[in-house]
C-alpha cells in the first residue's frame, strides 16, 4: 500500500479539499484560495484569463469515463465471466500504479461494482448530451484536470485489487451469482435508487431553464423544488455520496484503492454542497429555511 500511487493521489485530494473547503466556507480564506476553489455559479471571478475553462467542458469527463469504463467492463467480463486472463500490459500497469500483489475482493463484487459504475457514467453522459442546459459559467483549469483524472484513475481503481487483475494472481476467477451477499444486493438496490434521484435532480435543474414546450428561456439561476430538493440544496451531491458509499461496501473494507476514491468523493461533495448552500441563501431571500446543504436534518 505504501507505493499505491492511486491510493495516495485520492487520499491527498481528500485531505486538501477538506482543509481548503473548510477555510473557504468559513469565510476566512485568502482571495486566491477562493478563486481557485470555487467554480460555476459560486465563482466570484468568471474572467481569469487562461486559467478558466467553460463549465460545459464537464462533458469531457463523461466522454473519457464512458470510453474507459466500457474497456474495463469488457475486461471484467473476459476475466470473471469468460475465464480468460487479463492482458499482461494491463496487469503490469495496475501493479505499477498500485503495487498490489493479492486480490482484496471477490469476483462477484467486482462485476457488480463495475456494472453499477458503468450505468452511472453512461447516464451522466446522456444527461450532458440531452438533458443539461449549458450555461456561461466557468471553472478553474485545475478543477478540469482533477475531474478528468477522477475518471481516468477512478474507473481503473475498481479493478486495481480485483481477482484476475493482480499481477501475481494467475488463478481463474469465475463469478458465482449465488455468492452475492444480501448486503451486496441491498447496496445495489440503494445505488440504483440514488442513481434515479440524481437523474431527477438534474432534470429539475434543466427544467428551471425551459418553458412548457422544452425551449430554453432562462440561463440564470432559480430555486429548485421537488423530490430531494425539499430536504437538501444539493440532492445530486447526496446521491453521489450514497452511490460511492454503496460501491465501497460492495468492494469491501480491504479494497484500499477504492476506499481512497470514496474519501475523495465524500470530501469533495460535502465541501461543494456547503459552498452551494451558502450561495443559495445569499442569493435568494425566500430560500427554504428547512433545507440543509447535503444531509437531511444534519448538514
Amino acid at each position: 500500500m505504501y507505493l499505491n500511487l492511486i491510493f495516495w493521489y485520492f487520499l491527498s485530494l481528500a485531505i486538501v479539499v477538506t482543509i481548503v473547503g473548510f477555510v473557504v466556507n468559513s469565510g476566512n480564506a485568502p482571495g486566491l484560495f477562493v478563486r481557485l476553489f470555487m467554480y460555476g455559479k459560486t465563482s466570484v471571478e468568471r474572467t481569469a484569463g487562461l486559467i478558466q475553462v467553460p463549465k460545459r467542458w464537464f462533458l469531457h469527463f463523461y466522454l473519457v469515463g464512458s470510453m474507459e469504463v466500457t474497456f474495463v467492463m469488457a475486461q471484467v467480463i473476459q476475466v470473471n465471466v469468460v475465464g480468460r486472463a487479463a492482458p499482461a500490459w494491463l496487469r503490469h500497469l495496475l501493479a505499477t500504479l498500485t503495487d498490489c500483489h493479492a486480490p482484496s475482493c471477490s469476483p462477484e463484487s467486482v462485476v457488480l461494482a463495475t456494472c453499477l459504475l458503468t450505468a452511472q457514467i453512461y447516464r451522466r453522459l446522456y444527461e450532458h448530451l440531452f438533458v443539461h442546459v449549458p450555461s456561461d459559467t466557468r471553472m478553474n483549469v485545475l478543477h478540469y484536470w482533477v475531474g478528468v483524472l477522477h475518471y481516468v484513475l477512478g474507473v481503473i481503481a475498481v479493478v486495481a485489487e480485483a481477482p484476475g487483475f493482480v499481477l501475481d494472481d494467475s488463478s481463474r476467477w469465475l463469478i458465482n451469482v449465488t455468492k452475492l451477499s444480501w448486503l451486496d444486493r441491498i447496496c445495489g438496490a440503494v445505488f440504483m435508487l440514488a442513481w434515479l434521484h440524481q437523474y431527477r435532480a438534474n432534470c429539475i435543474f434543466a427544467d428551471l431553464r425551459k418553458n412548457s414546450s422544452g425551449a430554453v428561456v432562462n440561463r440564470g439561476h432559480a430555486v429548485p423544488r421537488g423530490d430531494w430538493f425539499e430536504y437538501v440544496s444539493c440532492p445530486h451531491y447526496l446521491a453521489e455520496v450514497v452511490m460511492y458509499s454503496c460501491l465501497t461496501v460492495i468492494l469491501g473494507p480491504r479494497h484500499f484503492t477504492w476506499l481512497a476514491v470514496w474519501l475523495w468523493v465524500v470530501a469533495n461533495q460535502v465541501s461543494t454542497a456547503v459552498m452551494s448552500h451558502q450561495w443559495y441563501k445569499q442569493k435568494f431571500d425566500d430560500y427554504p429555511k428547512q433545507r440543509r446543504a447535503i444531509f437531511p436534518y444534519l448538514l
